[in-house]
């Protein structure tokens, strides 16, 4: 029976990866003086700030040291921006709403650091929804690894097969389907019809769908 959703943040409840592109454009081309390109940015979607910058330093042969100032910097123009222009994407007050409502739990399984996740929450006043906040960031390993998402499973005192995650990017999808999680793919627009999507259980195209998608399932089940 499903008793917990728990939603990745970045893309699902603010779109910003716009400020996640930007930040890893400029803080890479001021900090190191290389210009990444667009494919090395989209194959970073969804992971840990920590592991892109390590990623980068190995790639590009900088000073391994170099990492945790790349972190850093991308994280402060990340949070500048979410302070600055943060909104909740379409549909994420009403459904976090109605899956209160409902008596689902809630809770939030990120690459982002508690710092940003902080920032996201207080920024578009959401924290009275969420019984428990995750970061990735804090673990051994990040997305697409399951471990954020079975470590929210065991905070919640749920198994994962009681849990459905909601999340915008391919690893963040993978990491919740290897914690045997049923997953909500919401792609951003120009990635709807990619095709590695197709390991999630259902693809929708915003948060607004979502609560009646719910309600479907909570009717067959009292049947």
């Amino acid at each position: 029976m499903l008793k917990a959703i728990i939603f990745d943040m970045d893309g699902i409840l603010i779109d910003s990866e716009p400020a996640w592109e930007a930040a890893k454009f400029e803080v890479m081309q001021r900090l190191c003086g290389i210009k990444i390109t667009k494919a090395d940015a989209d194959a970073t979607v969804g992971k840990r700030v920590e592991d892109i910058a390590y990623i980068w330093c190995k790639q590009f042969n900088l000073a391994p040291e170099k990492a945790a100032d790349i972190a850093a910097a991308m994280n402060k123009a990340v949070i500048y921006w979410i302070q600055q222009h943060g909104e909740a994407l379409p549909g994420v007050q009403g459904a976090l709403q109605w899956l209160q409502a409902n008596g689902f739990k809630v809770a939030l399984a990120s690459s982002s650091n508690m710092q940003v996740i902080d920032t996201v929450i207080d920024t578009l006043q959401l924290r009275r929804y969420f019984i428990s906040l995750n970061s990735a960031n804090e673990l051994p390993y990040g997305k697409p690894h399951p471990m954020v998402y079975l470590n929210t499973a065991e905070k919640l005192g749920l198994s994962p097969l009681e849990c459905l995650a909601i999340e915008d990017s391919v690893n963040g999808v993978i990491a919740a389907k290897a914690a045997q999680m049923e997953v909500i793919a919401i792609p951003p627009q120009e990635l709807q019809h990619d095709p590695r999507y197709r390991i999630a259980d259902r693809q929708l195209d915003s948060l607004l769908e979502l609560p009646a998608l719910l309600h479907g399932r909570l009717a067959q089940s009292a049947v």
